[in-house]
């Protein structure tokens, strides 16, 4: 892998292919050590046996004679280079970019035919279309696998984002060299804020518009498609007992004719008081005209048949039900959850309503005063369950397409600055650099660890006896980070708590069933009139892009969790894969494989883990996005004509209980990885660099007769001859691809 400077010069130890295998088997110069018989060696190959004028041919026959180890000749290596995998030429750092370039257009251009062509082919009425318009059940279905499609899109562009954000806080080897030269130092192979304000000013507004944009896909691109369902307005006329025996006339009132409703009051249903409490109670049970009968004569109500009247239901949610409840005595009772199933439930026997004595108030259209009811009669129930549809907004679309365009722009300036300035993103770009052209900043102190240069004693030469650490994972993360990210989940449990605990509450105050088998029956995204929080007359943009906004706030939380989460696990991983080369040869991961070197994941982490993590948050964004949602209605009056639209927020306690539990699965995951899990100890440590370049660099002071090493497997240990060598006490400890490596000695001064 050769590293580029941003000057456009290529650094110094930068070797072509065949000369770095032909180094690969040329003699250590430290005679002092070949002549004590020291039987280091370096790519494999003897240093008191293998001579430079020996062909390759017969330096492999010796290797294979002496050591068993053709597998490490470079006519292996070669070999091997030739069968890599198309996976391993396909994570090439800059054939992922180019996928993600590839990636974020082709959303793009998803949205913006998909726009248009459900514009055209729906049409659009104040920036509203209507994909699907019929049964209920085929509505409900049908919103369910479009968010589907909607969360994979997002979850893609949230990893391009994820992804292209590390890589444009990852340092250059220049950048680098100037931080250590400030006794600074900079994260390596994890997403860096703490990188970020320390590089130049385009990567600064790259990550931060990477993250704007990310944002605003997620607070807005779940609602786009929304599902909808009908109400339906209706009148309520307050009569008489004997109402049937006077051809007395009613008037009209918002251009409705009460008096049609009492012509037809013979042909109406008869509903007993707690029937029809419980009809027209519920906002969605579609209930129609209505007459309710009360227990006063005419004769006792000043000759006038008609004692108050109202239109009701649809076009205002919180107040539609509420002539149920508008005597004087149960007003006066109601609670601030409004009128409910529980507090008519004490009312069945004696249920009065207003008999239009007190004058109408805000919450009270039929007015007050008290008249106890009879009966009533019922013009029957709407066709609600054909009414409902699949509907879409022009204006959020236009909202994802504009920040879809604006990441495409940020992810290409990328790729383009990527292949200008070769980033360090990885722990085997780091090591390979470091070997290559060793940091002098950073020399006479192998043993040194993120702790140190976090401490007042860093960047000074530094012998240091060497005591193996017992390290669990929690050590390769700050405790700020580990801390934030805690923070992140404690705030998401308390916002998930605090809505499924409003959920129940809901169900409990009107009576609904909380049994694990009723929150299922409601299922996911299907809205509940014991679960809906806000209210809106209005179907103009700027009210439904607010309502949007509110049910889909809790998405950045969750957003920010997947952020924090995966810089902690990769700081952890970072971490792990540093401590494997204590035990065994292993050649480097990098952006840009050259010789024995092998390609970085695809994902940034180990599949094991990053796959796993991607499709977990994926999961949980579709459950957040189906547990609280816009839940948007179409009235119909009276006459059965469409009029106001209206916008709330509705949330599903099952969804919200699936929520938390992959939530809290994904927290006790992590935590159990922190604490319980433990890096290599014994005879097996390394020193704990993490993240920490400097800690790195101060590691990969190699031997000067090493000068391939980054390019063929290496391993961690005390390195041979005189290099580095301060007095006879202290010795050195770096990669190497010696054969026989050595452990440090427990107590032993190294530097």
């Amino acid at each position: 892998m050769s590293w580029q400077r941003a000057n456009g010069t290529t650094d110094s130890g930068s070797h072509n292919f065949s000369s770095a295998f032909n180094n690969y088997y040329l003699l250590h110069p430290d005679q002092e050590a070949a002549t004590k018989a020291r039987s280091y060696s370096y790519g494999e190959s003897s240093i008191s046996s293998v001579s430079p004028s020996r062909s390759r041919s017969a330096s492999i026959e010796h290797d294979s004679a002496q050591f068993g180890q053709v597998e490490s000749s470079a006519y292996a290596v070669e070999q091997d280079l030739k069968r890599r995998t198309l996976w391993e030429r396909l994570t090439k750092r800059r054939v992922v970019l180019r996928f993600q370039v590839g990636l974020t257009f082709g959303v793009l251009l998803i949205n913006i035919i998909w726009t248009i062509w459900s514009a055209r082919t729906y049409g659009t009425r104040d920036g509203i279309g209507t994909i699907f318009s019929g049964e209920c059940g085929k509505s409900q279905l049908l919103n369910v696998y479009l968010h589907i499609v909607i969360n994979v899109l997002s979850t893609l562009l949230l990893g391009t984002s994820n992804y292209c954000m590390q890589l444009i806080a990852a340092p250059t080897r220049d950048e680098i060299d100037r931080a250590h030269a400030k006794k600074t130092w900079l994260d390596i192979g994890v997403p860096s804020a703490r990188n970020v304000w320390k590089l130049s000013l385009s990567n600064k507004v790259t990550w931060i518009g990477l993250g704007i944009t990310s944002a605003t896909l997620h607070l807005f691109w779940n609602s786009a498609v929304f599902y909808s369902f009908p109400t339906h307005g209706y009148r309520v006329a307050v009569a008489t007992s004997d109402f049937q025996n006077f051809n007395q006339s009613w008037p009209s009132k918002a251009g409705f004719e009460f008096d049609l409703l009492r012509e037809s009051a013979t042909d109406l249903e008869f509903l007993e008081p707690a029937d029809c409490i419980n009809r027209y109670l519920d906002i969605y049970n579609a209930g129609k005209d209505v007459i309710v009968v009360t227990k006063r004569t005419t004769a006792e109500n000043a000759n006038q048949t008609l004692l108050t009247y109202e239109t009701a239901g649809g076009a205002v949610w919180y107040f539609e039900e509420y002539w149920i409840c508008s005597s004087t005595e149960i007003h006066a009772a109601m609670l601030p959850g409004g009128c409910t199933q529980s507090l008519m439930d004490d009312f069945y026997s004696n249920w009065t309503v207003a008999d239009g004595s007190v004058a109408p108030t805000a919450t009270n259209s039929l007015g007050g005063g008290t008249v106890e009811v009879d009966h009533c009669l019922s013009a029957g129930l709407n066709d609600s369950q054909s009414q409902c549809s699949v509907e879409f907004s022009t204006y959020i679309m236009g909202i994802v397409i504009a920040m879809n365009a604006l990441k495409c722009g940020f992810v290409l300036f990328v790729y383009w600055k990527s292949a200008k300035f070769g980033a360090i993103v990885t722990l085997g770009d780091a090591v390979a650099s470091f070997l290559q052209e060793p940091d002098h900043h950073t020399e006479q102190m192998c043993l040194t660890t993120k702790r140190t240069f976090m401490g007042k004693t860093a960047w000074q030469p530094q012998a240091l006896q060497w005591h193996p650490p017992k390290t669990r994972w929690i050590g390769a993360t700050t405790k700020r980070r580990f801390w934030i990210t805690m923070g992140f989940y404690i705030a998401t449990f308390m916002t998930v708590t605090g809505l499924l605990g409003a959920g129940i509450a809901g169900r409990v105050r009107d009576h609904a069933p909380i049994s694990i088998g009723a929150l299922l029956s409601q299922g996911l995204g299907n809205p509940d009139p014991q679960q809906l929080l806000s209210n809106s007359k209005s179907g103009a943009p700027v009210t439904l892009l607010a309502a949007v906004a509110l049910a889909n706030v809790f998405q950045l939380l969750f957003s920010g969790l997947y952020y924090m989460y995966n810089s902690v696990l990769s700081c952890m991983l970072v971490a792990l894969e540093w401590s494997k080369y204590s035990t065994q040869k292993k050649s480097l991961r990098v952006s840009d494989p050259t010789g024995a070197q092998r390609s970085s994941y695809f994902l940034t982490i180990p599949y094991r883990y990053g796959i796993p993590l991607l499709g977990a948050s994926s999961l949980l964004q579709w459950l957040v996005s189906q547990s609280i949602f816009l839940v948007r209605t179409v009235n119909y009056d009276a006459a059965g004509t469409s009029s106001v639209e209206s916008n709330r927020i509705g949330f599903a306690p099952i969804g919200i209980v699936a929520s938390y539990g992959l939530t809290g699965l994904m927290f006790f995951t992590l935590l159990l990885l922190t604490f319980l899990r433990v890096y290599p100890q014994g005879d097996k440590a390394m020193p704990m660099v993490s993240t920490c370049s400097a800690a790195i660099s101060a590691s990969c002071h190699r031997d000067p007769g090493d000068v391939s090493a980054h390019l063929l497997p290496l391993q961690w240990g005390v390195t041979p001859g005189r290099y580095r060598r301060i007095d006879k006490e202290v010795g050195h400890c770096s990669f190497t691809t010696a054969r026989d490596v050595t452990r440090p000695v427990e107590g032993r001064l190294y530097a």
